[in-house]
């Protein structure tokens, strides 16, 4: 494969333990079109996942294989793809994932057509143990949506089962580097709610299309109800928390009463999500103590973001009616 002057997109995959998935998301991002590149970020993983990706560079020239000095973690890992990027266009691609065949010429036309610098689309929740698709993130509407900041804060909701926070987004190159815009390093979850955050409040505007074009393998099976991956680290929601008190401190004096409000609303359900997590560890270790402290520190939120998860439940396992059926709007 002869290389192109500038690919209209470059795909970035940070990458670490996944030699059993790589190769499989390497090639759903090259069979997207001639004019791509792929760049793989290995952070220092301890098996053979930069070989791999070195012998997928050596079988493409479009593909580039770089290993960072330190582990580092994801967000490092794709700002420094990013660093490596030549493309107009800029897409994050999650090494256990893999994209559907002409999501990013979709994409691509949806933001030109909008006029806008960030493109996102719906997505396939796979469970990986059961090898099957558990649902879409967002209905199937058949239509397009514009987001801005505001669009984007009222529906990027800590507590529900996909945000706006957690699409996957292909960005206009050239407007990230003017606004220096890049993943927040101390961020070890909720990568892409934190670029999208900066990418918004820098005036940033996005289309969503609902139509599925992502594959995003689920960390905790929703049919199998098994991890879907060996070793992985639990999911610690006062990280969230944290990493939303920052933004908070960041944006402070330059949001709105409005728009901080929103940002402080997301700060409550995370910090709901750290008290289910507690109050599910004391019930687990049978400590009647611990259980009456966390009671004692529940809000309205928390007892908000229960209610609704009873609701789910009860729809899902008796009526057969998708998650997204509480999404918001």
């Amino acid at each position: 494969m002869t290389s192109v002057d500038r690919p209209l997109v470059s795909v970035f995959i940070p990458a670490y333990k996944t030699a059993d998935t790589l190769e499989k998301a390497v090639n759903s991002a090259l069979s997207q079109m001639q004019n791509v590149e792929v760049i793989i970020a290995d952070d220092c993983s301890p098996d053979n996942t930069f070989e791999l990706a070195q012998e997928l560079a050596r079988k493409d020239s479009r593909v580039k294989a770089f290993r960072l000095e330190k582990n580092s973690g994801a967000p490092a890992a794709r700002n420094y793809a990013i660093s490596q990027a030549r493309g107009t266009w800029l897409a994050v691609l999650d090494a256990d994932d893999w994209f559907e065949p002409g999501r990013l010429k979709a994409l691509v036309e949806s933001a030109t057509e909008a006029g806008v610098e960030m493109a996102a689309d719906n997505q396939y929740f796979f469970d990986k143990m059961a090898n099957k698709i558990s649902f879409t993130a967002l209905p199937q509407k058949g239509r397009k949506r514009v987001v801005d900041l505001d669009i984007f804060l009222k529906n990027s909701n800590a507590t529900s089962h996909f945000d706006y926070g957690m699409m996957k987004p292909i960005f206009k190159a050239d407007f990230m580097k003017k606004h220096n815009i890049e993943y927040y390093v101390p961020d070890r979850i909720g990568h892409d709610y934190c670029i999208l955050l900066c990418f918004f409040a820098a005036g940033g505007r996005g289309v969503l299309t609902y139509t599925p074009y992502y594959n995003y393998v689920q960390p905790f099976g929703s049919i199998s109800k098994k991890p879907q991956q060996e070793g992985r680290k639990p999911y610690d929601p006062t990280l969230q928390k944290n990493i939303t008190q920052h933004f908070i401190d960041v944006y402070r004096n330059k949001f709105s009463a409005a728009q901080m409000a929103e940002l402080e609303r997301r700060e409550r359900e995370a910090d709901a999500l750290v008290c289910f997590y507690e109050l599910r560890t004391a019930l687990n270790d049978k400590n009647i103590g611990m259980l009456l402290k966390t009671l004692a520190k529940t809000h309205f939120t928390f007892w908000k973001m229960m209610a609704g998860r009873v609701r789910k439940k009860i729809s899902t396992k008796i009526f057969g009616l998708p998650p997204y059926i509480f999404a918001d709007s």
